[in-house]
């Protein structure tokens, strides 16, 4: 079964932001990081169950190419993205769009 994917508004920016940082070491880079986020995210879709929960019904996967962690919850059959984060930023700094 695959799960719809729902990408909130923050999220968007957080990976708006996340490519712009990226462009400026590197052009084009930015686009790897979205290339590699979304095909995480197809992943995600087919076994959305995969990652743990981290509070709250909030689960955390942490990308392999890349050092952020994307945190959803599942309701029904949708997975919802609230946050794509840098894994060394205080987890805080997501937990304010729950």
């Amino acid at each position: 079964m695959n799960f719809t994917l729902r990408v909130r508004r923050r999220a968007n920016r957080d990976i708006e932001q996340i490519c712009e940082w990226y462009d400026s070491r590197r052009t084009g880079y930015g686009e790897s990081f979205k290339a590699a986020l979304y095909r995480f995210m197809d992943q995600l879709q087919s076994d959305p169950y995969q990652f743990g929960e981290v509070i709250d019904e909030v689960r955390q996967a942490t990308l392999t190419d890349f050092p952020y962690a994307v945190y959803y919850k599942i309701v029904a059959e949708t997975i919802s993205v609230f946050a794509i984060v840098h894994t060394s930023r205080d987890p805080s700094t997501w937990r304010s769009r729950i």
